[in-house]
């Protein structure tokens, strides 16, 4: 996978103000108009790619397919449509395109591996291998490397539920008490200032 540290907050930002400094230039060539739509997918501003895809002359966009076919990433991005964003990423990128779709792919990845620990108390491990864009045999060495149960016999996969740090019921309870007592006070003081 592309080594993430080039893909730093502070690096990403510079690109993006060099490519766009190129694009109000009237520099930009295709090769950074592919460069500049694909951090902005890899940084899941859809939004900015759409308007960049707007502003691209058309010319340079019936010209460059790698450009149309990073394209076609951010539209399936767009309708969530992952097993789409997966069949799209697996195409021959240019050197300069492919760290970034390698980088695009894997946060995908670890994006919906967490939705699914969050969501599901158990999956079929095809519909999870599925959500990760891979193998049955792969997303089962995935799913057991994060010592998630699999049942044989029915193909089902619980995951295991990560510590998020949320707060016990007892918590809310005691805050929302307190809260209802603020309130309770505070309606008690209205009424006496009404009479």
């Amino acid at each position: 996978m592309a080594d993430q540290k080039y893909f730093s907050p502070e690096i990403v930002a510079e690109f993006l103000t060099n490519f766009e400094q190129n694009e109000l230039d009237g520099l930009a060539t295709a090769e950074t108009y592919s460069q500049q739509l694909a951090i902005y997918l890899v940084q899941n501003e859809l939004a900015n790619a759409k308007f960049l895809w707007k502003r691209i002359p058309e010319d340079v966009k019936t010209a460059t397919e790698e450009l149309q076919k990073i394209w076609t990433v951010g539209c399936k991005m767009w309708l969530k449509d992952y097993t789409g964003v997966y069949t799209a990423l697996r195409q021959e990128w240019s050197e300069i395109v492919k760290p970034l779709m390698l980088v695009l792919e894997g946060k995908i990845r670890d994006h919906l591996f967490e939705l699914v620990q969050k969501a599901y108390t158990s999956i079929h491990l095809d519909k999870f291998s599925l959500f990760l864009g891979m193998t049955a045999d792969s997303a089962l060495e995935v799913a057991r490397n994060h010592n998630w149960q699999y049942d044989d016999a029915t193909k089902m996969l619980t995951p295991v539920k990560r510590d998020t740090g949320a707060r016990k019921s007892s918590d809310i309870t005691i805050k929302s008490d307190k809260q209802l007592g603020i309130l309770t006070d505070y309606v008690s003081f209205l009424e006496l200032i009404e009479h």
